[in-house]
This record gives C-alpha cells, sequence and structure tokens, in this order.
C-alpha cells in the first residue's frame, strides 16, 4: 500500500463470494458499496445485452451520463468515507 488507504474495491471479492452464498449481512461488512452497486450493474448489463422492449425503455434512463457521472461521484465519495478515523474500521 502506497498511501496507507483502502482502495475503495478493497473487501469487493469476499463481498461479492458472500452475495453469492446468501450471506448479504457478511457482504455489507466486507465492502457496503459493492453490495449496493451490484443493482446498477446489473441494470446496465441488463439494458446493454436485452433487445427487449422494456429494456429498451430503461436503457435511456440507466446509462444516462448523469447516473454514469453520479455513481463515479458516489465512488470517489466511497473511497474518502471509507479512510475516515472510525467510519468503517
Amino acid at each position: 500500500m502506497l498511501t496507507g488507504w483502502d482502495c475503495p474495491a478493497c473487501g469487493g471479492q469476499r463481498a461479492l463470494h458472500s452475495l453469492l452464498h446468501g450471506r448479504v449481512g457478511e457482504a455489507l461488512h466486507f465492502n457496503p458499496f459493492l453490495v449496493v452497486s451490484v443493482p446498477y450493474f446489473l441494470a446496465v448489463a441488463w439494458t446493454s445485452l436485452d433487445g427487449g422492449r422494456l429494456a429498451a425503455r430503461c436503457r435511456p434512463v440507466v446509462q444516462h451520463r448523469l447516473v454514469a457521472y453520479g455513481y463515479c461521484l458516489l465512488f470517489l465519495l466511497w473511497w474518502v468515507v471509507r479512510n475516515l478515523p472510525g467510519v468503517c474500521r
């Protein structure tokens, strides 16, 4: 670790493993941001891969530039917040 800070994705693999085994509480402990990001990632994948009418109707919202920028902003905010003393340790 160069800076001593936890990266935003630290614990992500353990969180994903816990989610896949149905242990949501444990996943939230490892990386809460990843857990709340999963529905967004699934929606992006679904609207990108599905050619159906519902996916086509949802695509402009799910893949809107402002939504992506908002997600990136939350990602950066999570990076700072998770490294504040006493917040996530």
